[in-house]
């Protein structure tokens, strides 16, 4: 079976994350017998201010790109202009995010165009010679292998179109990671073009709640995913994300919010 792997978004954290990606995604793949190729579009914005997460760089870096093996991959600035006309449209939308300011929509624009550039390149470089698409984040550190043979026979028996995790669905479906059918990937990968429809729609609805919407909208069975993945910031901060922890994680865990702590006092 041949599977592409599309990561997507902000690399702000692969210095943490690149092991877990490699071992728990790509190389449980490979060990279920598939023939996998790993492909990114990665955003590289001018700085980091980010509020919510507490996250501010005085110049973003792309840090440690070299230690994951990609086949393909493209990183391009971020630019607002570049979306400004969507986000004056969407931003008056209620995304449930408790920001007033606008940049939760902006920044969740950039990451579905960050999709739909992931998804171009893989169909560029394979045609039509995918079987599966797994879409997700650099920036969490994931905890569980992927269980890829038994997931991957639900997607070519076409028993579910797309598999997300079980957990943080918020009255939705979780977006962080999915495993796609081809048809399935078209509908993850072109969100964008539904936010002017979500915004018409006048209803509250985070970004779970949209996935939701995107794939009954097309008719697509979801199926769950057993893998969870902790946020990693770009201080190396790692997101407290109510799982239940082995000792080594907690620790690590623990280590990396101290010295987060560290940083981010020079950072401001």
């Amino acid at each position: 079976m041949r599977v592409s792997v599309a990561l997507f978004g902000l690399n702000r954290s692969l210095p943490w994350t690149h092991k877990s990606i490699d071992r728990c995604l790509v190389q449980a793949l490979k060990q279920a017998g598939a023939t996998v190729k790993v492909f990114a579009h990665f955003n590289s914005p001018e700085n980091l201010h980010n509020p919510r997460s507490g996250e501010r760089s005085g110049g973003f870096k792309n840090a440690s790109l070299e230690r994951l093996q990609i086949d393909k991959m493209l990183v391009e600035p971020q630019k607002d202009e570049d979306t400004q006309d969507i986000w004056l449209r969407f931003k008056c939308h209620d995304l449930q995010s408790n920001d007033p300011t606008g940049a939760t929509h902006r920044n969740l624009i950039n990451q579905y165009r960050s999709q739909l550039k992931v998804l171009e390149l893989i169909q560029a470089a394979e045609g039509e010679d995918v079987d599966a698409i797994l879409f997700a984040r650099p920036d969490l550190e994931y905890l569980d292998p992927l269980p890829a043979r038994e997931a991957l026979q639900l997607i070519q028996a076409g028993t579910f179109d797309i598999l997300t995790p079980t957990w943080h669905r918020w009255g939705g479906l979780n977006d962080r990671i999915a495993l796609c059918s081809p048809r399935a990937a078209m509908a993850y990968a072109s969100r964008l073009s539904l936010l002017d429809e979500v915004a018409q729609l006048n209803e509250p609805m985070n970004a779970e709640r949209i996935l939701q919407y995107a794939m009954h909208k097309n008719s697509l069975k979801n199926g769950d995913l057993m893998v969870r993945g902790a946020r990693v910031r770009y201080t190396g901060y790692t997101v407290d994300e109510g799982f239940n922890l082995t000792t080594a994680e907690r620790s690590r865990f623990l280590y990396r919010r101290v010295v987060s702590r560290i940083r981010r006092s020079f950072s401001y």
